[in-house]
């Protein structure tokens, strides 16, 4: 048997007589012997093969998947302290108004937000009262945000008087101050009300007059009697603010109020006080500090005539006379702040 038989019956296939080639083995630039390389070598080292004496900053990084954000969760929380405090007496100014506009910036941070808001304008209530424009000027505000700030006001006016609209009695002039002040709420410019009461002076309505003073509202008298007649009312209250805070009444004040009490009484209508707010919450009664009196008195005069055209000419005649005008500047400068009767509700 030939030796290439032996080897066929012991292994079954015919043996390779050439020499082995060498297994590749890295080399120092990391390429396998034997083989070219076609461009420059990457030197590639992982965790292991750093040195140990190397510094941190020549150590391989690794982010960790696994890493917290510290402010994860924190809205959930905040609601949940709420939930708790509903009356928030343990929120701080800012945490209030961060929570609040949850709703209209609901991705962003608002605890910085609520920060930078309130150090802009001075105070919570400041931001409030800030206009449109100057809210959107701080970074990170957005339209919705200062839609919602308006809106909260107007819907916190309108829940005030609902409130109180069911047939509240408004008998003497603190009543009607605490009912009236969310009518101001957040006012810059003068507003003049009329309140309609019955004989019991329970309120009927409250009709808005108009914007500006007493005069350059322009109080359409006739217009105003219908409704009145039409509610069946029998009193009226007239109300308007001072939005500067000095609630004393002006001579201009007291001129308007005497010409309205005239036409009302010509419509059949009694005006029983007129009412000057201001949004410290403070406020001047005419009826009160007995100006309802006084004046009625320089009326009577004219409201005797029998010829109401005539009387109403020379009421208006009287009132802007020189003599006039001096005597109710007078009777207006007699009334200062510490020998007038001042009433106080809670501020606007």
């Amino acid at each position: 048997m030939s030796l290439w038989d032996a080897y066929r019956e012991k292994f079954g296939k015919k043996p390779n007589n050439k020499p082995a080639k060498p297994k590749p083995t890295a080399n120092k630039s990391g390429l396998d012997s034997g083989v070219k390389s076609k461009g420059k070598a990457k030197n590639k080292t992982t965790p292991q093969d750093a040195p140990k004496d190397a510094l941190p900053s020549d150590k391989p990084k690794s982010k960790s998947l696994n890493a917290k954000n510290p402010h994860e969760g924190h809205r959930q929380r905040m609601r949940e302290r709420y939930e708790k405090d509903p009356d928030m007496d343990t929120f701080a100014p800012h945490e209030v108004l961060e929570l609040f506009l949850y709703n209209g910036i609901p991705q962003k941070d608002t605890n910085r937000l609520a920060h930078d808001l309130i150090n802009t304008f001075g105070s919570f209530n400041n931001v409030f009262d800030a206009p449109k424009e100057d809210l959107l000027a701080v970074k990170g505000m957005t339209k919705n945000a200062v839609m919602m700030i308006k809106e909260t006001l107007a819907i916190a006016s309108i829940y005030h008087r609902h409130l109180n609209a069911h047939r509240v009695e408004l008998s003497n002039p603190y009543q009607v101050a605490e009912y009236v002040k969310s009518y101001f709420l957040n006012k810059t410019y003068e507003m003049v009300y009329a309140l309609f009461l019955d004989i019991n002076s329970k309120l009927i309505t409250t009709i808005d007059v108009g914007k500006g003073n007493a005069t350059s509202t322009g109080i359409d008298v006739k217009k105003l009697s219908s409704m009145a007649r039409a509610k069946s009312a029998v009193k009226i209250v007239l109300v308007h603010n001072h939005p500067g805070g000095n609630v004393l009444p002006s001579p201009n004040d007291l001129t308007t109020t005497c010409s309205l009490m005239f036409d009302m009484y010509l419509y059949d209508m009694n005006l029983i006080d007129h009412i000057i707010i201001g949004p410290d919450g403070r406020f001047f009664s005419f009826e009160e500090n007995g100006l309802i009196q006084e004046l009625t008195k320089r009326c009577n005069a004219f409201m005797s005539m029998k010829d109401s055209k005539l009387a109403e000419i020379k009421l208006t005649n009287d009132l802007s006379s020189k003599a006039t005008i001096e005597d109710l500047t007078t009777i207006a400068e007699r009334f200062t702040e510490s020998n007038s009767k001042i009433g106080r509700t809670t501020p606007i």
